[in-house]
């Protein structure tokens, strides 16, 4: 695959924000550390800590994406659904933002219910 030439914003593409959530939950449940180090400070700090995020994720045995669509250069809406390893599934409707780090990393940089 050939790499995709960058640009010098700081923020991604829409369509790059969108595929960077999918990814992001890709990586859940099974990879609790490389997607907490996806998020911005805030982020991890809304999420727990990486305790809590251990946590939260520790008790899911799926995660997935529905209906993940731009609304924004940088803003991703998408439902999240969890599904718990006791069976029970929920859907949360979620609004991210996406953007870069100091190093130029795409990262999450805030989440919320929308």
């Amino acid at each position: 695959m050939t790499p995709t030439p960058t640009s010098a914003t700081t923020r991604p593409s829409s369509d790059d924000s969108v595929t960077f959530v999918r990814n992001y939950y890709g990586l859940l449940p099974g990879n609790v550390d490389a997607a907490f180090a996806l998020l911005s400070p805030s982020a991890q700090a809304q999420s727990g800590g990486i305790e809590g995020y251990r946590r939260f994720y520790g008790g899911l045995s799926a995660v997935s994406v529905e209906g993940a669509q731009a609304v924004g250069a940088n803003t991703v809406q998408a439902t999240i659904v969890f599904q718990r390893q006791d069976g029970t599934t929920s859907r949360e409707r979620y609004r991210f933002v996406v953007g870069q780090n100091s190093n130029g990393s795409t990262i999450l940089q805030s989440f919320s219910r929308a």
